[in-house]
């Protein structure tokens, strides 16, 4: 593990996520480097696809994306001090919900878990991505309805990003990469917006392309209130590595009519590249080659407060299962956060 900072967690009453100052949520957004650690080859650090703050003291909630050697997948519980540096785990419930397979993301809204799915189209038989609860012995039960424009059917195209809103009112979750209609790339995410009582609201979210690699995906997403987001921007170039970036994302509703969709600005808070490299020691099993902090980084939550004011921000790698390469494509990555 390296630290680059003093901070420490510091309690909290409940009920004061997100912010531990008062403030307004918009930009500025800060985004600031606390350390990281490199996790060990064990069954709960393998595929990390979604991370969530259980607003638990150092808990927090993991799900892998597939199954491995007949195993999972499952619901993790990670745990770390107060550092944020010394994290550990553990196989906490499986979580086959079958017929979906690869969990792609994680929240609680309502009181229950909720996870997402990827689409696929490769074994003949289309499966659409949903947003189920997992049900112990028995097949998943969809929760959320997932737009027609969202089921987007081919591998890692479906619901990637997914967050509930501090005041645990309103559901936002997005598609991974744009969807084809008449074999032309539409150009764009969309996020959709969903709230008991009120329509579901849809935004369209332009993704980053220059400077990320010809293969850019919206990987995650934080929820900092209503209409405002932090998106996680993962783009890769074979050969050359991954371009990973964090993005303060508003989020406007449609108002010209005929107009269904809304759309969405966003400012770069945080790239990956720009980080010390000092204390990094480079994931080869990623074909990592610009910079030694970029990964496979596909959770993303919010954490505790931290001594300084600021709220913590934890990210994690999928290292897709490859536990034979060395060093291994396995991190969690801290930071802390104001606005």
């Amino acid at each position: 593990m390296v630290s680059v900072s003093n901070l420490r967690v510091v309690a909290e009453a409940p009920g004061v996520y997100p912010r531990c100052t008062p403030g307004t949520v918009g930009v500025p957004v800060r985004v600031r480097y606390v350390g990281h650690q490199d996790l060990p080859d064990v069954p709960w650090a393998h595929g990390l696809s979604g991370l969530h703050w259980t607003g638990a003291g150092l808990r927090f909630d993991a799900v892998q994306d597939n199954a491995w050697r007949g195993m999972g997948p499952y619901l993790i519980e990670l745990t770390t001090d107060d550092t944020l540096l010394h994290w550990t785990g553990r196989l906490r419930t499986d979580l086959s919900v079958r017929p979906y397979d690869g969990l792609e993301a994680v929240t609680r809204w309502g009181g229950g878990l909720l996870v997402s799915t990827d689409g696929d189209d490769t074994e003949g038989v289309p499966i659409e991505p949903h947003i189920v609860t997992p049900m112990l012995g028995q097949p998943a039960r969809v929760t959320v309805s997932v737009p027609s424009v969202m089921r987007v059917l081919s591998a890692n195209s479906g619901i990637e990003a997914m967050s509930v809103t501090p005041d645990g009112l309103t559901l936002y979750f997005g598609t991974e990469r744009p969807r084809r209609v008449g074999g032309v790339c539409e150009g764009f995410v969309r996020i959709a917006r969903v709230r008991e009582t009120e329509p579901v609201r849809l935004y369209r979210y332009e993704l980053s392309r220059e400077g990320s690699g010809r293969d850019v995906g919206l990987d995650e997403m934080v929820a900092l209130g209503d209409d405002w987001l932090l998106t996680l921007e993962r783009g890769y170039t074979e050969g050359v590595g991954s371009a990973v970036r964090i993005y303060a994302t508003h989020l406007w509703t449609a108002t010209q009519p005929g107009s269904p969709e809304g759309t969405t600005d966003k400012t770069l808070v945080a790239d990956l590249v720009t980080l010390p490299r000092e204390g990094f020691v480079t994931l080869l099993s990623t074909g990592q080659r610009v910079h030694p902090a970029l990964g496979n980084y596909e959770g993303m939550s919010l954490g505790p407060c931290l001594s300084d004011g600021s709220r913590a921000m934890v990210l994690v790698t999928d290292d897709n299962w490859d536990g034979d390469t060395a060093p291994p494509g396995r991190r969690v990555l801290g930071r802390a956060v104001t606005w």
